[in-house]
Formats: C-alpha cells, structure tokens, sequence
C-alpha cells in the first residue's frame, strides 16, 4: 500500500462561536486521509473553546487527531503566536493552513497536496469566495484575477496569495524560520512572513484556480 503523507490543517482562533462549527465540519468532509488538526485558542471569552473540545471528540471517532493549545493568560498573542505553536504542535510532514471563520472545499487537500508534491519549495494557494459576496469586493475581483506570475510581480501591491489558501510542505514552513511571534495582536502577519520570504526568494508561490 502506498505510504500516504500526513497533513495537519492548522487554525488560530479567538472568539469564533459564530463560524468554528462549518469550519471544523469541512474538515471533516475532505477526501483524503491521513490528516490531523492543530488548533490554538487565543484567550476566547465566548464558547469557542466549548465548540472546539467537542470537535475533538468528534475527529477522534473518525480517526482524526486534533491538537488543542489553549492560551489561559486572558491575554491575547495575536495570530502569528498562534499559528506558530499550532505547527510546532503537529506531526504533519504537509501544513494546510486555514482561518477558523472560513471553510474548505472538499477536495482543497488533496488538490494542494497533489501540487506540493509536484513543486517542491512552493507555497501552493488558490483562489477564493468571500461570504457575503461582495465583502472585499475590490480586493477579491483583483486578487483572483492575477497569473501565477503576476502572483509575483504585483507582491508589493497587497497580499497577492491569500493566507487561509496556503499549503506548503513542513520543510518549506522551516527553511523560512516559520512565523514571527513578536508579531502583536492586529498586525499583519500574512504580509510579514509572505514578504520576507517572497523577498529572500526562500519559497515559490503557485496558485490553483480550480480549487
């Protein structure tokens, strides 16, 4: 039987009692195995971390593993800290990122792995629907617009591959040095890390319009 890779889908959350269920429920959904689940509550004061402990119990019965990190400080350390300790939490040879307000395909994984495994190094992203629709209008008619190359070339524009759409593998995530945890609550830590590394040439963005 062919050796089948593990893929963790790693989620920061804080006060998402409104959107965690559908989160967590396509998860559940997607067609392929092995994959597992870390996740770090940031401080929520509402029942996301309720919601969260009883998906654990639900990925355990269908032979899912689920990583659960609570921060007890009352203090919130941003996403950035959070999606750190969520990887450094997993076993996943693949990271899948994901917002914990958003959902995914049920086909997102495998096509992102299938392309990772196929361009070593690259950060694999795709495009994206916004709920309501024309939330960010603007930002997302441009956004899904852009080639592969202008992926690149338009860098400095904005975010040109949007952060709960990446998939890399875990070696990539470690050759960048992996999130900057000094990053506070409401900075941009997509474009922090997107630019570093788009900067120093350390990783590759590819863009899969179909998923």
């Amino acid at each position: 039987e062919e050796h089948k890779e593990l893929v963790c889908v790693i989620i920061p959350a804080k006060n998402v009692e409104k959107w965690i269920d559908q989160c967590l429920h396509s998860i559940l959904l997607q067609d392929y195995r092995p994959i597992e689940v870390s996740i770090y509550d940031d401080a929520s004061t509402d029942k996301t971390l309720e919601i969260i402990n009883k998906w654990a119990k639900i990925f355990q019965e269908n032979g899912i593993n689920m990583i659960v990190t609570e921060n007890k400080t009352g203090v919130s350390t941003g996403p950035s800290y959070g999606r750190f300790v969520a990887i450094s939490k997993c076993l996943g040879s693949y990271i899948c990122c994901a917002d914990a307000d958003d959902f995914m395909m049920p086909f997102r994984i495998s096509c992102q792995l299938e392309a990772c495994k196929n361009k070593k190094g690259y950060i694999i992203g795709s495009n994206f629907k916004r709920i309501p629709e024309k939330s960010t209008d603007r930002y997302t008619s441009w956004c899904n617009s852009l080639t592969n190359t202008q992926v690149i070339h338009q860098q400095y524009r904005e975010c040109t591959l949007i952060q709960p759409t990446w998939f890399m593998e875990r070696k990539t995530y470690e050759k960048t040095g992996g999130y900057d945890i000094s990053c506070l609550p409401g900075y941009p830590e997509d474009l922090r890390y997107y630019f570093t590394n788009i900067w120093i040439m350390v990783v590759v963005c590819l863009k899969l319009r179909q998923i």
